[in-house]
């Protein structure tokens, strides 16, 4: 779609993302007034414009005398809200969602063991790589960003921000469902946890001494046991089309 063919709102949203691109999650921008003059458009376009970056989580609309709009922050839950969007108008079934998922996150974890600097896996890695917290609250707590972590360690920022996505609906449309302990969800008991977190550390563990087929084997086991799990407790859900929300 070219610039010509995009409605008015919509190249002006373009121009705000481009003008705050380099800014800082909170930063103002300017004012309502000062933009009607930069854009040279009415104040129902430029507030359609906000609205779709709103949408998206790029720019949040602050109230109150000293309000207006600042900078969001980029999450891929927003892009996950979207995708998911798209995934319902394409009759994309959970179970594409979970195969997705199992193809591509453990040669992320791969990438991640090639790619990163041991020191700075061993910072990241760390909540994985201890042994002294067990109990089923501190798992919860230490597991809940451990496929991210991966992602980033993998040094791709377009891997990163569209596999978080996909588990964004992975997470909120399966595993909450089944209760499972995985890396977001508290665990039904001590035992479960412990099995959980071990295979987190075993991967961590690869990442860290480099040993990259390793890794790829160890997360490809973790997230077919996810799924597996998720097969038998949601057998007909896994068939069925993916919901927008």
């Amino acid at each position: 779609m070219t610039k010509q063919s995009l409605k008015v709102s919509e190249v002006v949203a373009r121009d705000i993302v481009s003008s705050i691109a380099d800014g800082d999650p909170g930063d103002m921008l300017e004012s309502e007034a000062d933009m009607l003059v930069s854009f040279g458009v009415s104040r129902g376009t430029l507030r359609e414009a906000l609205r779709l970056l709103e949408t998206q989580g790029l720019v949040q609309l602050k109230p109150g005398p000293r309000g207006g709009p600042v900078v969001g922050r980029p999450s891929p839950e927003y892009l996950g809200k979207t995708i998911s969007m798209f995934l319902r108008m394409m009759g994309v079934t959970y179970g594409d969602v979970c195969e997705c998922v199992v193809l591509i996150a453990p040669r992320i974890a791969e990438l991640a063991a090639r790619r990163c600097d041991k020191g700075e896996a061993e910072i990241a890695l760390a909540p994985w790589l201890d042994d002294s917290e067990t109990s089923p609250d501190n798992q919860q707590r230490r597991q809940a960003n451990f496929h991210s972590v991966i992602y980033q360690l993998a040094g791709n920022r377009i891997l990163t921000l569209v596999m978080n996505a996909i588990e964004s609906v992975f997470l909120d449309h399966l595993l909450i469902d089944v209760n499972l302990d995985c890396d977001y969800i508290i665990a039904q008991s001590d035992s479960s946890a412990r099995i959980k977190h071990t295979e987190h550390q075993d991967i961590a563990k690869s990442i860290v001494a480099k040993k990259h087929s390793k890794a790829r084997t160890l997360m490809e086991e973790h997230l077919q046991d996810i799924i597996e799990s998720c097969r038998e407790n949601l057998p007909a859900k896994m068939d069925q089309s993916v919901e927008w929300h």
